[in-house]
């Protein structure tokens, strides 16, 4: 059952785009070897592997020091209090070009990390020797403001999938519950979210070029002075001609109690429907082990209406098929 769930997290993060997890490390999976986090850890050290290969990302930043040479700004405020009696030195301010920037440090924080995690020799032996690639870096402790500020550049763009398990790491790492236990790597996913991404991925594969699907797209729906609110619904399908939305989907990670949904998220599809203008709105939960058919209501006064639809993580069956047809068919009176 866990090695079924752990393979269907693997295929959702791999068609949602999260993680570019290949075929070796889908091949080793299906023969049953290696945790969940054992794939992490090997991509994640292959990832830091190619970019240190390639060459650190190196930057401008300023720093200031104590020294010899004049070179750079002076700081007389510093000048004055530390060299007044050593006229030799110089307390500047200086730009300095190096690879002391937050990205190179954020990959060391995660193979530190993986330091106090009971890895396979092998594995450990590899993420000591990557570690001392790094280890001209400056000790720098890695908080979770710092991974909230990192951002991507057109030098660092190729970190995006290191810096993405490493903040995994960073995030999730916590320390054992007595003293000498080894810390414990846990990765938590957002499923909601995973589940959203996943749903849209594949409709945008299926979708023709008259239509768009877009997902958290804003739309207002209360004013008051000073004060707004906007509703956003999880994926909505816009003819691109018109640029009207058809329908709108909310993914939701759960069961429903009873297989009938919950008064406040029908309420939220009527909302959905009131705000977009739209006819239809689907509620997609997750398939069980047994299929369970689609239900389709109406809202009262007959304008628009709500399904529920159970589609599976492997992304075909018939329930795929009736939310796409369904979702589609509102087209026809969209010009």
């Amino acid at each position: 059952r866990r090695a079924e769930w752990r393979d269907r997290l693997l295929h959702m993060l791999r068609v949602a785009g999260r993680l570019p997890l290949h075929r070796s490390t889908d091949a080793s999976l299906s023969r049953g070897r290696g945790r969940l986090l054992d794939v992490f850890v090997a991509l994640f050290l292959d990832e830091v592997d190619a970019i240190t290969r390639a060459g650190l990302v190196r930057g401008y930043r300023s720093e200031r020091s104590n020294r010899r040479s004049f070179s750079g700004r002076l700081i007389v405020q510093e000048q004055l209090r530390q060299n007044l009696v050593h006229r030799e030195r110089f307390f500047v301010q200086r730009p300095v070009h190096d690879a002391d920037q937050l990205p190179n440090h954020v990959l060391r924080a995660g193979l530190e990390v993986l330091g106090g995690t009971a890895l396979a020799s092998s594995v450990e032996a590899r993420r000591r020797g990557l570690r001392l690639r790094l280890a001209d870096l400056p000790e720098r402790p890695i908080r979770a403001s710092d991974l909230d500020r990192l951002t991507l550049t057109r030098k660092t763009e190729r970190y995006r999938t290191a810096l993405t398990l490493a903040d995994l790491l960073i995030r999730s790492h916590t320390p054992g519950p007595r003293a000498g236990d080894l810390a414990v790597v846990g990765f938590l996913f957002d499923m909601n979210t995973l589940w959203e991404a996943y749903v849209a991925s594949l409709l945008r594969r299926q979708a023709p070029a008259t239509i768009d699907v877009r997902t958290q797209v804003r739309s207002g729906f209360w004013t008051a002075p000073g004060r707004r609110r906007a509703l956003r619904p999880d994926i909505a399908l816009h003819c691109r001609e018109s640029q009207r939305a058809s329908a709108v989907i909310d993914t939701k990670w759960k069961r429903p109690s009873g297989g009938t949904p919950s008064d406040p998220d029908l309420k939220q599809m009527f909302a959905y429907n009131e705000a977009l203008g739209t006819s239809r709105a689907f509620l997609a939960y997750p398939a069980e082990r047994e299929p369970r058919a689609a239900t389709r209501g109406a809202f009262l006064g007959g304008r628009h209406e709500a399904s529920t639809v159970y589609l599976g993580v492997d992304g075909g069956g018939e329930e795929w098929a009736y939310l796409w047809a369904s979702a589609t068919s509102s087209f026809d009176g969209v010009r």
